[in-house]
């Protein structure tokens, strides 16, 4: 390392491979630094400083000097407004000190921060700079890049230029432009303003410690810090983020999408059709006109940083006060119309009027009520229950059931049509990505598609078609009739007096209790058994029964063929199979067989599991 001193002349100094200190002193001096990191000091007198490899310092000092760094980060110090600066392309991120009004424009300067404490100016150019303000008054213009502004002190003004800026007024009322591009404003004191004339300069988001109200012309608020601060939209369609403080978001006008995050929040879409996502706490989301969406999902809004809910969430539109949610707290919704559910199991419960209802992931319940409602399942095996109006019931991807136990009188519904369906008992309804149906208390008749289907009557005498796949076929209460045509199907037929027939494929009758298969008038009807002998192999499983109420446990029934016994047997005679549970005479339950087909027992193939 040397340190060169020059002389009150006119003085040539040449520095070393070494980090070398050159000091011109007076005179008009050529001061180059070489290799290694150099402090360049001109000195008083118009001065050419040049730092050359290295990350060097260069100033000028007094009077009209030119500096080149050359190579390498260097630092500028600008003490006169005609000083030259003279920087490579692409040499090195360089940053000039000034103490005067001064222009980085036509150099490769990459940051320009104003010293001292006059009220001086800054300008950028067409890279992406960083300008940064001293404690007076400011004006800093970025012109063309991806440009930081930070005013620092004073009352300052900001102006981006083209590029997508950030523009930080600190202390002081400041005026912020960021003209063309994707905008950030730093909104630190209830005097800021920010100034974008046209909104098809590009999505501009501000970003406010204080309260604030957006500009005309700019889409995004985000509420930082800790402190119980509001944000009021405009006429455009917002983003409006609260921070994890008590919040109060007001959308105005447009579509807009308010989220509360943490905190008891307060959310008021107004006109539009808004999304509101309390987050965490007890809010109020009021959607005001328009259709509106209470959101519990954060896979919506990963860019703004919101969890969503912390488990399953159950929302009833019908309730007009407070509601625990279960997983995003107590809320409280006013003029919502649709629901977006979390990543986990929820029930959400429309109201009269046309609801979106989409429960996103997890097994989701989703009762749309009255209206024309809308309900998505999304990913999960999820409950679809449309209710009364023409509903649109989407599964998506999972095993869904479309549920008409609501339904004021039988339904009829057929999977395979993938268009609208009267459905007779609830309206006009389209099913698409729906694997599963359960009927009303009435008589139905349910179809199956083409894959495997679980059909639940309940109450009412309803007919059941499996069509093709292997379906489970529950007939529940009345006299029922399951078809479960092609596939390896299971049909219970339930109580009453059934008729069941399997179609091809290797079938199993299954039943649970003796009352669903009494004796006499009441018995079930199996037509189409394919048993003993046969390449299809339909089963009668009786497991479920205690063949002996005498014996503690569940006992299994013994097979006495064509003989009639006694408790916890079991025999056939005249295409009837009889079971005696109890120790009497007198059988309690009967299957009649259609055809009296011959039946096997025991061993691999046989056709009752006892």
């Amino acid at each position: 390392m040397a340190i060169i001193n020059g002389t009150p002349f006119n003085d040539n100094l040449n520095g070393t491979a070494g980090n070398d200190v050159l000091n011109g002193l007076d005179g008009n001096d050529v001061l180059i630094g070489g290799l290694g990191n150099d402090q360049l000091l001109g000195g008083n007198g118009q001065d050419a400083l040049s730092g050359d490899a290295g990350n060097d310092v260069l100033n000028g000092g007094a009077g009209i000097d030119t500096m080149n760094g050359g190579a390498g980060d260097d630092t500028y110090i600008v003490d006169n407004p005609f000083d030259v600066v003279v920087d490579p392309f692409l040499e090195g991120i360089d940053t000039v000190q000034s103490s005067v009004t001064y222009s980085i424009d036509r150099t490769f300067i990459d940051r320009l921060t104003l010293t001292g404490t006059a009220a001086i100016d800054g300008f950028g150019n067409g890279l992406n700079n960083t300008l940064t303000g001293n404690s007076a008054t400011n004006l800093l213009w970025g012109l063309a890049g991806n440009d930081t502004l930070n005013g620092g002190g004073g009352t300052d003004q900001l102006f981006g230029g083209l590029g997508n800026d950030v523009l930080n007024g600190g202390t002081g009322a400041d005026i912020m432009n960021g003209d063309a591009g994707n905008d950030i404003y730093i909104v630190d004191h209830v005097g800021d303003k920010t100034v974008e004339f046209f909104a098809e300069d590009g999505v501009d988001t501000v970003q406010a410690s204080v309260t604030h109200t957006l500009n005309r012309s700019i889409e995004h608020l985000t509420l930082t810090g800790s402190s119980a601060i509001n944000g009021t939209g405009n006429a455009l369609d917002n983003e409006l983020t609260g921070n994890s403080a008590n919040n109060v978001l007001s959308g105005l006008d447009g579509d807009d999408f308010l989220i509360g995050m943490d905190g008891n929040d307060q959310l008021v879409g107004g006109n539009g059709n808004d999304d509101l996502t309390g987050g965490l706490g007890t809010d109020l989301l009021n959607g005001g006109g328009g259709i509106d969406t209470a959101m519990y999902s954060g896979l919506e809004i990963l860019t703004a940083g919101f969890p969503g809910a912390t488990a399953g969430v159950t929302v009833n539109l019908n309730l007009a006060g407070a509601q625990n949610t279960g997983g995003a707290g107590i809320d409280t919704l006013v003029s919502i119309e649709n629901i977006t559910g979390s990543k986990f199991n929820d029930t959400l419960i429309g109201n009269g009027a046309d609801n979106v209802l989409f429960g996103q992931f997890g097994n989701d319940s989703l009762l749309g009520n009255a209206g024309n409602d809308t309900l998505l399942g999304g990913e999960g095996n999820d409950q679809l229950i449309g209710g009364s109006g023409n509903d649109l019931l989407v599964g998506g991807i999972g095993i869904d059931t479309a549920d008409y136990g609501t339904a004021t009188a039988g339904v009829t519904v057929y999977l395979p049509i993938p268009e609208a369906q009267n459905t007779g008992g609830a309206g006009i309804d389209t099913l698409v990505g729906i694997e599963n149906l359960i009927g009303s208390n009435f008589n139905d008749s349910l179809t199956g598609d083409f894959g495997n289907n679980v059909l639940s009557g309940l109450a009412g005498n309803d007919t059941l078609s499996g069509n093709d796949g292997d379906d489970v076929l529950t007939g529940g209460a009345g006299n029922d009739t399951l078809l479960g045509g092609n596939g390896n199907d299971v049909l219970t037929g339930g109580s009453g007096r059934d008729q069941l027939n399997g179609g091809t494929g290797n079938d199993r009758f299954d039943y649970n209790a003796v009352s669903e298969s009494p004796t006499s008038t009441g018995r079930d009807v199996i037509t189409g058994f394919a048993g003993a002998g046969t390449a299809l192999g339909d089963q009668i499983d009786l497991r479920d029964i205690d063949a002996n109420t005498l014996v503690s446990g569940n006992q299994a029934f013994t097979w006495k063929g064509a003989t009639p016994g006694g408790a916890g047997t079991l025999w056939y005679t005249g295409g009837v199979l009889y079971g005696n549970i109890d120790g009497d005479s007198t059988p309690e339950f009967q299957i009649q067989l259609v055809g009296s087909p011959a039946l096997s027992v025991g061993g691999a193939g046989t056709d009752i599991l006892l």
